[in-house]
């Protein structure tokens, strides 16, 4: 499930998204857009769970654009071929 996905459900704003998870707005228009990953801290995870009303084991294992996971899942399976 990509980031921005994940704010609209909770209806917030980047800004307001930012400072619920103690990071830079910028962060998470970068990462919405696909220009960098998002990296929590465990506190901010804890933040991120309790915002979205989720365990950890529901998060989804990653928040970046799908066609990102696409390539990182190539990159996996690539590397379990060559072991």
């Amino acid at each position: 499930m990509p980031l921005k996905v994940l704010r609209e459900q909770l209806d917030l704003s980047q800004l307001e998204f930012a400072v619920a998870l103690g990071v830079d707005p910028g962060t998470i228009s970068r990462c919405e857009r696909g220009l960098s990953e998002l990296t929590l801290t465990l506190f901010q995870v804890k933040l991120l769970c309790r915002l979205t009303g989720k365990s950890l084991e529901d998060l989804p294992d990653y928040l970046g654009k799908p066609q990102q996971l696409s390539k990182i899942q190539c990159l996996i399976q690539q590397s379990n071929e060559q072991q």
